[in-house]
């Protein structure tokens, strides 16, 4: 599974979340994340918008701010409908289940908004967590004429079938086959970072592939996706 971490603050972002801001890996909620093209930011602030929060809360201003417009007592005596009819169906044989009643009501307080967009609410890079939609709607409940200025990344979470790793310090992922050998590949992003002031390391690799497929695409997506592109 993989999705957006969406970074907004009722102030002056001073500090940008990167790539790296996120804890990963073990004893995370993230296996990676990545930056994301700039189309594709602009794809997802409109998603936040049109799609994420509720229909006709916010309005873009522009690229990167979204105007509040009211809405909000409305949503949440919504909210508190949801719950307390999913409170109402859990009881004294379901109560200690794993999945069912329980987990649907622990799902609706935590992430009213139902998605899988997690929300970076700091206008600085030093927290190392995202939070739920749950906390992005306690912000939204004092707001009055906000304007959010928003970034984003790309996240991952629980992806088991995704094989990346590190060759001096350049993501990598390898394929082996038939057609391409033992083969090596990294994302393009790096071809940009050298701006063409190619290291050694360069010598590795048999071709660099767009960022969003090398992070999001499983092991088998991958290897169908090379194989066509390096053909």
């Amino acid at each position: 599974m993989h999705a957006w971490i969406f970074q907004l603050s009722e102030e002056r972002i001073e500090g940008y979340l990167c790539e790296d801001t996120l804890l990963q890996g073990d004893g995370s909620d993230y296996d990676y994340c990545a930056a994301i093209s700039e189309e594709e930011r602009k794809r997802a602030v409109y998603s936040l918008m049109a799609h994420i929060l509720p229909l006709g809360m916010f309005r873009l201003k522009d690229e990167t701010t979204l105007v509040y417009q009211g809405g909000f007592e409305q949503w949440k005596r919504e909210w508190v409908e949801r719950i307390q009819t999913k409170a109402a169906k859990v009881n004294m044989e379901n109560v200690m289940n794993f999945c069912g009643e329980v987990y649907q009501l622990e799902t609706e307080l935590q992430n009213p908004l139902d998605t899988d967009a997690q929300f970076y609410l700091c206008n600085d890079d030093y927290q190392t967590f995202a939070e739920k939609s749950a906390e992005l709607m306690r912000i939204v409940e004092h707001l009055t004429d906000f304007i959010s200025v928003v970034s984003l990344i790309f996240i991952s979470k629980g992806m088991e079938n995704i094989s990346i790793f590190s060759i001096e310090g350049v993501d990598a992922r390898e394929i082996c086959n038939a057609q391409l050998g033992d083969a090596l590949f990294a994302p393009c992003s790096v071809c940009d970072k050298w701006k063409e002031d190619f290291p050694s390391v360069d010598n590795l690799f048999y071709g660099y592939v767009e960022d969003d497929i090398f992070y999001s695409y499983s092991d088998d997506e991958f290897e169908t996706h090379v194989n066509a592109m390096f053909d």
